[in-house]
């Protein structure tokens, strides 16, 4: 498909990549985002003077074009574009991999198809994302590959001026979808999808739709929709087929299996360009800078290491404790219940009952242990949080499954918990699947800590 652009129901839509600033751009920055020369030289100075006076970001040094996008999606309110560029820079602190581009041997598998920036964007000038996610085989494309894809496509809406203004549309299908994917969907990675794209890059999120989703996955929604303003909350739209997307986008800018003219050869090669890209990118100098104060601060994290070999564990270790749990019956799924003779034994045996209910724990060893750490405002904040580090280290890599879990330290005045998992890798030949993954929403409803 060529760059012009086309005339669909008396609207002219512009293509993906566009090299030039139209007319009714201009006048939606003014205004819906308050930009006028006066307003962008003015922003760009308070933004730099703030951003010069804060430790965390005085020594990061970003092009203008950059604090314009974070003051466009801020409407010109440089404290919250400085505190968007705050955002960014600690997820990359704590998230140092995001930053990197995927192999070009990636781009060449099935799997790296599932996120498309479609070639047309809408009426209203937004560019259309398309995202696939049964076509994503996390064995294929580990978790991390598919993570710094999505951030692949932050960073094009992080130096597309006309995007910066006219903002995105995310279609969500979820057609193909199973149990290798399920096991993804934890409240830890919901946030961090939501956290990244809403409060760490500088995206105005236009609406969203999802399409062919199932029960399991509205749980993963409302989740989600718990984090959103309600402004936001009312731009999501469920559809229960592909063809009911035709009655909010003209059918030449959908794809073709639902009801739309873009074909799968008509999507352009963006991955691949912004591959090659990324080492000169604003994520990548930040990622430098990142990477620089965790050196000087001894604080650099080289990939996973278990703690300890199989070989070095003690007797004492390799003890596996009374079963103190027990699954009640609930509506959707079901009810953990677990107790102990102190709050600690009481947590210890709610986090083995969660990895025991999605697989036969007996056929768990203990070759390996993950430490975690939690912290919460109250102690079902804190209980919310600790199961939930736990489904992370199990729902990414290592992929770790634990057998036995023992608390290190219990701070009940300050809400914080270090805790110790021994198990190993989970390897679906060895562990067959239980009853599931646990739904996030039972890590949130009726969560309840009964002291006796």
């Amino acid at each position: 498909m060529g760059s012009e652009t086309l005339k669909t129901q008396d609207k002219e839509l512009l293509p993906f990549e566009i090299g030039y600033m139209p007319e009714f751009v201009l006048k939606k920055a003014e205004e819906e985002l308050n930009e006028t020369a006066e307003s962008k030289i003015k922003g760009i100075q308070e933004l730099r003077s703030l951003l010069r006076k804060n430790s965390e970001t005085k020594e990061v040094l970003l092009h203008d074009d950059v604090l314009v996008a974070y003051l466009r999606r801020s409407k010109y309110r440089v404290n919250g574009a400085h505190q968007q560029i705050q955002n960014f820079i600690r997820l990359r602190k704590k998230k140092d991999n995001l930053a990197n581009g995927i192999p070009d041997a990636f781009l060449d598998l099935p799997s790296s198809k599932f996120l498309a920036l479609l070639p047309m964007r809408c009426q209203d000038g937004c560019l259309l994302a398309f995202i696939r996610w049964g076509k994503w085989d996390p064995m294929e494309l580990p978790m991390e590959g598919l993570q710094q894809m999505i951030t692949m496509a932050l960073n094009v809406v992080l130096h597309d001026p006309v995007t910066q203004i006219n903002g995105v549309k995310v279609i969500h299908d979820f057609q193909g979808i199973s149990f290798k994917h399920v096991r993804y969907l934890t409240p830890h990675n919901i946030h961090l999808l939501y956290h990244g794209a809403m409060n760490c890059f500088p995206l105005r999120c236009k609406a969203v739709h999802s399409v062919h989703d199932s029960a399991l996955i509205r749980i993963g929604w409302s989740i989600m929709m718990a984090l959103l303003t309600q402004k936001m909350r009312s731009r999501i739209f469920f559809h229960s087929s592909g063809e009911e997307l035709l009655n909010f986008f003209p059918r030449s800018v959908l794809p073709t299996q639902f009801g739309g003219s873009i074909r799968d050869e008509d999507l352009p090669d963006w991955a691949r360009r912004v591959n090659k890209q990324q080492e000169r990118s604003v994520i990548s100098q930040i990622a430098q800078y990142c990477k620089k104060i965790m050196e000087e601060a001894g604080d650099v994290d080289d990939g996973y290491v278990p703690d300890l070999p199989v070989e070095d564990f003690t007797p004492e270790e390799l003890e596996i404790p009374e079963v103190k749990y027990e699954y009640l019956d609930h509506p959707a799924d079901v009810q953990l219940h677990a107790w102990g003779d102190t709050i600690e034994e009481a947590f210890e045996q709610i986090a083995v009952s969660m990895f025991a209910y999605m697989t036969e724990i007996d056929k768990v060893d203990i070759l390996m242990s993950q430490d975690i750490e939690a912290e919460g405002h109250d102690m079902l904040s804190l209980l919310f949080h600790f199961l939930d580090e736990f489904l992370y280290v199990f729902s990414a890599e290592p992929y770790f499954i634990a057998r036995k879990v023992k608390i290190l330290s219990f701070d009940r005045q300050n809400f914080k918990i270090k805790a110790r998992g021994y198990g190993e890798i989970f390897d679906l030949d060895k562990h067959p699947q239980g009853n599931g993954i646990l739904k996030p929403q039972n890590l949130i409803q009726k969560m309840q800590v009964h002291k006796k």
